[in-house]
Order: structure tokens, then C-alpha cells, then sequence
């Protein structure tokens, strides 16, 4: 048990009215403004290299790989604090009321059931991310039997 001027601390934080869990919290070391300072840096570079994308749970999963011992909440405050603000994808605009693109005109006019097999196929792009970076994927189908004609990554 530790004393204080030959009391515990016990009786001195009940003559104080504070409890002795207070007393504790408060004796613990803080982090320095050097390390808040690292941090904030750290942060700040992370979210430039990574063109603005990371929120804070890919910037905590970031910045436990440069050493740093850290949590959610304080990555939010931090992140707050500094406005870094995670970029959010935007919605793809896609020609409204059914008119034809002017680059490749419709000639299937809608009509996606076919009654012959390899007269007509479709085609799609699709982006995968990846930890290396972006997989891209284009299947091509037959729209009769919808069997897939052919993909290529």
C-alpha cells in the first residue's frame, strides 16, 4: 500500500472526497505531445499516400503496422481533429428513360431473350480490388443460353 506523508492513500483521498481509483487514473503516464505529434504526421502521410480513401478502420490497421499502440476512438478524435475525411465513391450515372448510347446505339432494342444460340452476346467489366491493387474482370455470355462464351482478368 503507498503513503503519503505517512498515510495511505486510501485515507487521503477519502478526507479529499475524490476516489482512490482517481487518484490512480490520474498517476498514469500521458501520452507526450511528441507522440501525439508522430501520430498526427503518421496520419496525415497515410491518408495522402493512399489518395484520401482510408477511414478509420483501414488507418488504425495502417497505423498498427508502423508501431503505433492506438485504438478506434482515438483515430476517430485524431482524424476529427485534423479533417481527414475518407473520400466515398460516387455513383455511376447510367442514361435514364432508355435512350441508346450515342457511342454504341442499341441493336438489340431490348429484346434480351434470344432463340438462337451465339447470335447475340453481352459483355460487362468489373473491378476487384485486391491487397496488390485492382483485378480486372470482363465476362463475355450468350444471352440465349446464358452460358458464359469466354472471361479474361
Amino acid at each position: 500500500m503507498l503513503k503519503k506523508a505517512g498515510n495511505s492513500i486510501h485515507q487521503i483521498c477519502r478526507c479529499l472526497s475524490l476516489s482512490s481509483s482517481t487518484f490512480y487514473y490520474r498517476m498514469k503516464p500521458r501520452a507526450s505531445k511528441l507522440t501525439n505529434i508522430s501520430l498526427e504526421i503518421a496520419m496525415k502521410a497515410s491518408h495522402h499516400d493512399m489518395d484520401g480513401i482510408y477511414g478509420k478502420c483501414r488507418m488504425l490497421v495502417e497505423l498498427i503496422k508502423k508501431g503505433f499502440k492506438l485504438g478506434l476512438d482515438k483515430i476517430r478524435r485524431v482524424m476529427k481533429k485534423l479533417g481527414l475525411v475518407a473520400k466515398t465513391p460516387k455513383r455511376h450515372a447510367y442514361p435514364r428513360g432508355g435512350k441508346s448510347s450515342i457511342l454504341a446505339p442499341n441493336h438489340l432494342n431490348w429484346q434480351f431473350n434470344p432463340t438462337r444460340f451465339n447470335r447475340y452476346w453481352s459483355g460487362d467489366i468489373t473491378y476487384i480490388r485486391i491487397r496488390q491493387g485492382w483485378l480486372y474482370l470482363a465476362i463475355v455470355m450468350d444471352l440465349c443460353s446464358g452460358r458464359i462464351v469466354g472471361g479474361f482478368f
